[in-house]
């Protein structure tokens, strides 16, 4: 199975059989909400990258546009324009689960 990616955030994937689906750098098993709560946190990019050595400054920069760009949306509108850029179908119910995981993703530690 491939990596889905958001159309202008080449970094940035989604494969269901990876973090069960959330949004991850690279294909890897690091996901986005990680790279964000470090930031939020006040860690500086310089030791992200010495404790995370396999990630780049490009990816922790993709992942705070990613971020910004799921917060300039509706949450909805969101997850629906997510589901389009990477062709998938979804219904109402999946739109309501995925908000509150996504969310649930962003808490800080």
């Amino acid at each position: 199975m491939s990596n889905y990616r958001v159309s202008n955030l080449d970094r940035i994937t989604f494969n269901p059989r990876i973090m069960a689906g959330k949004a991850c750098i690279r294909g890897m098993r690091v996901p986005v909400f990680l790279i964000i709560n470090l930031v939020a946190n006040g860690k500086p990019f310089e030791e992200i990258l010495e404790e995370y050595p396999y990630l780049e400054l490009d990816d922790i920069k993709q992942s705070l546009q990613y971020a910004d760009s799921l917060n300039k949306r509706q949450p909805l509108q969101s997850v629906r324009g997510l589901c389009a850029d990477i062709k998938v179908d979804i219904t109402d119910e999946d739109i309501t689960e995925a908000r509150k995981e996504m969310w649930d993703d962003f808490k800080l530690i």
